[in-house]
């Protein structure tokens, strides 16, 4: 059977923050999917995790069985270049060309790649399909982009109370003592006796 897979992902080069959006159709059904994406370095391991991801999406849903024919549709020419020529930049795309590889052997399934230009204002249904998947891994994206950042500041605040002085014991003791004390020279000085 035919499986039609697009898949996107959106990445955040100042804070390593990635997100995927991904979409599963074939005559069994669909399903759309995205989330957080951990590890990638750039934009492009991002677009080959995410095409990993949406394929092990359709596998749990059932939409992807043996002997299947895959047509993947991505808007990253480098994602299918590490595909299709098995060369890539870094150690997490070269996971992700070998765990795909892996499930085309274990379930007898054939792969086609096509390149679908991305943010394009075109109104066919492979388009309109790429910016839903777009939307979706934006907004994961976004989410973890929040988390790290939120971690940041944690880390800051932390930080910042280390750097303070610790109290010592007894502060408060004489806090109280040289407020008394004043008191006692201030009456002296006006004329109060002991």
């Amino acid at each position: 059977m035919r499986v039609t897979i697009i898949s996107d992902a959106s990445f955040c080069p100042n804070s390593k923050a990635a997100g995927y959006g991904g979409w599963v159709v074939s005559d069994r059904g669909n399903n759309a999917s995205g989330g957080p994406l951990r590890g990638a370095p750039n934009s492009g391991a991002a677009e080959t995790m995410a095409i990993c991801n949406v394929v092990w999406e359709g596998l749990k849903a059932g939409l992807i069985q043996r002997g299947d024919n895959l047509i993947i549709q991505t808007d990253c020419a480098t994602a299918i270049k590490v595909y299709q020529e098995a060369r890539w930049t870094s150690a997490v795309e070269g996971s992700a060309f070998k765990w795909l590889n892996d499930q085309l052997l274990k379930y007898n399934l054939t792969v086609e790649f096509r390149h679908v230009k991305g943010h394009s204002n075109v109104q066919d249904t492979r388009s309109k399909a790429q910016r839903f998947c777009d939307e979706r891994a934006r907004i994961a994206m976004q989410k973890e982009r929040s988390k790290i950042r939120l971690q940041e500041c944690k880390e800051i605040i932390r930080a910042s109370r280390e750097q303070q002085k610790p109290k010592r014991k007894g502060q408060g003791y004489m806090r109280r003592n040289t407020r008394l004390n004043h008191k006692a020279n201030l009456a002296r000085k006006a004329g109060w006796q002991e």
